[in-house]
């Protein structure tokens, strides 16, 4: 789902409301705590260094901070105006990704 048109407006006025020093802080911690989650959920997937929390509310979790820093990532793009060069570092990040993978798997 690509609302982008509709929460263009809604991003400006956060942005504007608190200030991009604030914007910036706000982006640093939701990227902690993703962080914490996804190494929680990769500690349930590996099976060696146990957690109590069931692997569901682990997933709950990494979605819900996925979505965090989503938005503060889309307001930061809206505030510096950059969406297309995001876009194109993204994909350029993603093929060198793949040409790793692939020259790791010949080298196998």
């Amino acid at each position: 789902m690509n609302n982008r048109w509709k929460s263009e407006d809604l991003n400006e006025k956060i942005a504007k409301k608190i200030g991009e020093a604030a914007l910036l802080e706000q982006t640093a911690e939701e990227c902690a705590e993703l962080s914490k989650e996804v190494l929680k959920l990769a500690r349930i997937l590996r099976g060696d260094n146990p957690t109590p929390k069931a692997k569901v509310l682990v997933l709950q979790d990494v979605i819900e901070e996925i979505a965090d820093v989503g938005l503060c990532i889309d307001i930061i793009k809206e505030v510096l105006g950059c969406y297309k060069a995001v876009d194109k570092i993204k994909e350029e990040k993603c093929n060198r990704w793949i040409e790793r993978i692939e020259k790791k798997e010949k080298t196998k």
